[in-house]
């Protein structure tokens, strides 16, 4: 797999965690410490990952960058992915309006 590593201060990191949900119930990953390898070797990084629980409907709710990098995404100028969390959270209030104008859940 292909990444970027950048080195930021806590305040970045934290506009990272809320611009991916992190702390929130609706969001769609988690935090983890894993290793890249380098061109100078291995490192340790923090990286948002998918909740396994989530991964197969995330499949149907996602958008894909199709050369899977970010650069030639970028470079072509199309639209960015909507965050993951704003998807599954309107998806919860649509889901929760309905139960509520219907007055039962209905299973």
């Amino acid at each position: 797999m292909k990444g970027e590593l950048y080195r930021v201060d806590e305040d970045v990191m934290n506009e990272l965690r809320n611009y991916e949900g992190i702390g929130n119930p609706f969001t769609c990953y988690t935090e983890k410490v894993v290793k890249a390898k380098t061109e100078h070797g291995d490192v340790t990084a923090r990286a948002f990952v998918v909740i396994p629980s989530i991964a197969l409907p995330m499949k149907f709710t996602s958008k894909n960058i199709p050369e899977g990098d970010w650069r030639v995404f970028k470079q072509s100028k199309r639209r960015l992915p909507i965050p993951q969390p704003l998807v599954l959270s309107l998806l919860m209030f649509a889901i929760g309006a309905l139960i509520w104008q219907v007055g039962y859940i209905p299973f």
